[in-house]
């Protein structure tokens, strides 16, 4: 959303990129398909882990749901490191303030005959303020001389939901029935 992805590296399975034309599991696509997958989480211990970068803090938590049962379950919270700097004051950007926040999760249950269900979830929020926005701030093709005292706000919010249900189970050893079943949403408002 806006200027960050919400789709965090540490939560990536082996995702597949396609080239082509596609069968209708793909939506028959003509020019390429990102199956992008989520890992599991690890369904033997608990572990958690914080990282600080340069753009955002965030913290990974992911165990097992039960001792002796193969589920699992993984959940990652990102913040902006560049918001929490100048809500304390230690930076100052003039004229400009951004935010964003982030969350992504998985839940794996494997079951004796009903195959394996995974729920999975994406989320984001994210804000991006400039102040007295000002012709000579930010050149476009053709409007170099067109109002140049024109000052203005510029506020807008973006925020992406997708949250859904997988199910896959064994037809036999060379064959399997995957279904999902998501939802997803995305927006914007501008103030």
């Amino acid at each position: 959303i806006g200027g960050f992805s919400c789709l965090n590296n540490k939560l990536l399975a082996a995702s597949d990129f396609y080239t082509g034309a596609f069968s209708p599991e793909y939506g028959d696509v003509l020019s390429g398909v990102y199956d992008v997958k989520l890992r599991a989480g690890n369904n033997e211990k608990f572990e958690a882990m914080a990282g600080i970068g340069l753009i955002g803090t965030d913290f990974t938590i992911e165990a097992n749901l039960k001792k002796g049962y193969g589920g699992s379950f993984i959940l990652n919270y990102r913040f902006s490191n560049i918001a929490l700097l100048q809500a304390l004051n230690l930076i100052e950007i003039p004229g400009i303030k951004t935010t964003f926040q982030d969350a992504n999760f998985k839940v794996v249950l494997p079951t004796k005959k009903m195959g394996i269900f995974s729920f999975f979830g994406l989320g984001g929020l994210d804000n991006l303020n400039v102040g007295d926005l000002q012709q000579n701030i930010w050149h476009t093709p053709g409007n170099n001389q067109m109002m140049p005292d024109l000052t203005q706000d510029f506020d807008q919010s973006n925020y992406l939901s997708n949250i859904g249900l997988n199910h896959t189970i064994s037809v036999n050893s060379k064959s399997f029935i995957k279904t999902t079943l998501s939802y997803s949403a995305i927006g914007m408002s501008n103030v």
